[in-house]
């Protein structure tokens, strides 16, 4: 049931109705505290609407029951850095790399791997950044491909072949 609300909250989110939102995440929140994503959805809704001393909380909750849940550490980032905290708005993100790049090794999803860049070009990694875009972008076409990256091959001037047309 924490689900549905959890759920109706983000709908409600993008309809732009911003306090039946908060008031389905909170309930989606009361009926099940440990669900870190429901708890991270408030924080993160919370920050957005302004209400930061009311968010911090339940960012920080969710990164501590969800820890895998990348995207909050760098929302909880952003929450520091406009209130001035550089120091712990970096931790954060170092934190939301750390794991942004394992969800990526294990999962290998572009987003995952867009995550990664995206943090790290916000903490100065430019080469961790392009390595993770380009990694992006490969498992994206090989998600196009329906075929493994490593089981792809492409010419230079030709396009993209799947290795099993060449008799592997």
């Amino acid at each position: 049931q924490s689900t549905c609300y959890n759920l109706r909250g983000l709908v409600l989110e993008q309809r732009g109705e911003f306090k039946a939102a908060v008031a389905s995440l909170k309930m989606a929140v009361a009926l099940d505290p440990a669900d870190g994503t429901g708890r991270g959805n408030l924080g993160w809704l919370l920050a957005d609407m302004g209400a930061v001393d009311e968010a911090v909380p339940h960012l920080r909750a969710g990164i501590s029951l969800a820890p895998t849940y990348a995207e909050l550490y760098e929302r909880l980032s952003q929450v520091y850095r406009d209130a001035g905290d550089e120091a712990s708005a970096r931790s954060e993100l170092e934190e939301g790399l750390r794991h942004g790049m394992s969800n990526a090794e294990e999962w290998n999803r572009p987003r995952d791997w867009h995550l990664v860049a995206r943090v790290a070009r916000q903490l100065g990694k430019y080469k961790v950044a392009d390595a993770a875009e380009r990694t992006a972008v490969l498992t994206r076409r090989a998600e196009e491909l329906g075929a493994n990256p490593e089981h792809v091959i492409a010419g230079p001037d030709s396009g993209i072949y799947r290795t099993s047309e060449f008799g592997e």
